[in-house]
């Protein structure tokens, strides 16, 4: 049910930070960012398949009009997807998914609030409170909003609010934005920041005078009797008549600049990461063997390794409950390997396992990148006496895995493979790596 696509998979973790592009970007025409340095994840649900990355065709039947796509909140992502059905995420669904993917900066044109006349109809977007439990950099509920380059709280079509709103805090750039999740996530708090962008003052509209409009549009909106969901659409289409234009030539600037800086705010924070935890020393005689350039793919198995430690002299087996301590690791050969590779600054390393939706796979899937369990009894020695092994899901390890990544082996200056994928996966791959003379010469 959830998806990372090729690209993604080949990327992710290794190279390159990450910046989230919501999929309401697309809905009139497809958006190209310039920032080489950042890979793009459009996030979005297809046929009930959650995707973390699409191509142009997919983007192209999300955003289509004669596809039935229904908006989709954090609330209402178990449904669609069970349901088999097209999503086009909130604010809250695209960080909701975009945390599981182990993916910190989100880039939109703007987020739901607190709506007009909520003190009568309790209208709050849900997007606030999945703000206020999750840690993706997009105040209230205790989210921090930060103002970049400005001292004013930036509007939606205008670079200042009407009334000239004060904005609660502020930082000079990307830079700081930066630091100021990276101190986040130091401090392990659980909740979102929000960092306001002023539009460009090309594209920028006069504040009164949109103001002016959007309360025409508010009166014509009650007159009509629209309420609740509708009532934002047909703002937008009627502003846009409005200002001949002007508002989506207006939206469409700012969602550009919104995506830029995020992807500027996402390569400080990964350069930030990377200053953190330094690359290693010299490289190994097996890194300076393969090119920097070359690629090396390694498929097999990861697990969660839970070792179980008994702290008295002898282990009784009776019942008891014996002291001891608890120790968790990833393990698995293949992602031992992987990661080896990637330590000693070799090639390319593209890593190719099953990863499940539960919080071990969650957790390996940070590490480096419903897994395979493994526990482990060991004395108070620690010699093991017997481990606890729960690693069905490494069967789905199946020929079509190789198959649908079939270009990135042919690719391969070397292939790696341990012994948890099935036989006729293990031969797929031997296929492969023979018809295109891997490891070459």
């Amino acid at each position: 049910m959830f998806w990372r696509n090729k690209f993604l998979l080949n990327n992710f973790g290794f190279c390159k930070p990450w910046r989230v592009i919501e999929k309401k970007f697309f809905h009139h025409e497809r958006l190209v960012f310039g920032n080489e340095n950042v890979t793009p994840a459009t996030i979005g649900i297809i046929d009930g398949e959650i995707h973390v990355g699409m191509n142009e065709e997919q983007i192209h039947k999300l955003s289509n009009p004669d596809t039935k796509t229904f908006k989709c909140s954090a609330r209402e992502i178990c449904s669609i997807a069970a349901g088999g059905l097209n999503g086009g995420t909130t604010v809250g669904a695209t960080v909701t998914i975009a945390n599981l993917a182990g993916i910190a900066v989100m880039a939109t044109g703007g987020i739901g609030g607190v709506h007009r006349n909520a003190e009568n109809t309790f209208d709050i977007s849900s997007d606030l409170i999945v703000m206020s439990h999750t840690p993706v950099s997009v105040e209230t509920h205790g989210v921090p909003v930060i103002s970049i380059g400005t001292k004013m709280f930036p509007a939606f079509y205008s670079r200042t609010t009407v009334d000239k709103i004060p904005a609660p805090m502020t930082v000079p750039g990307a830079r700081e934005a930066a630091r100021c999740i990276n101190v986040q996530r130091m401090m392990k708090l659980s909740s979102g920041l929000i960092f306001a962008v002023p539009i460009p003052e090309a594209a920028a509209l006069e504040p009164s005078e949109i103001e002016g409009l959007i309360q025409t549009a508010l009166k014509e909106a009650e007159s009509n009797k629209i309420t609740g969901k509708e009532v934002t659409p047909y703002l937008l289409k009627r502003v846009k008549e409005l200002t001949s234009g002007k508002s989506l030539s207006a939206n469409k600037a700012l969602i550009e600049n919104n995506a830029r800086v995020a992807g500027e705010i996402a390569t400080e924070l990964y350069n930030l990461s990377s200053q953190l935890n330094p690359a290693p020393g010299p490289k190994s005689a097996l890194s300076t063997a393969i090119n920097q350039k070359d690629q090396v793919v390694v498929i097999g198995g990861a697990v969660v390794d839970n070792i179980l430690q008994v702290e008295e002299p002898i282990i009784k087996f009776d019942g008891r409950t014996n002291k001891g301590v608890s120790r968790k690791s990833f393990g698995g050969v293949a992602r031992n390997i992987a990661a080896s590779l990637l330590a000693l600054g070799v090639g390319e390393t593209k890593f190719i396992t099953v990863v499940g939706d539960d919080q071990p796979g969650l957790e390996i899937f940070r590490s480096f990148g419903k897994n395979g369990r493994i526990k482990i009894l060991s004395d108070i020695n620690g010699e093991c006496h017997f481990g606890f092994g729960e690693m069905d899901l490494l069967n789905s390890m199946e020929p079509n895995l190789v198959r649908d990544n079939r270009s990135g082996f042919e690719k391969a200056k070397l292939i790696v493979l341990d012994g948890n994928p099935s036989l006729e996966t293990i031969n797929e791959v031997i296929d492969i790596a023979v018809n295109c003379s891997v490891p070459g010469k």
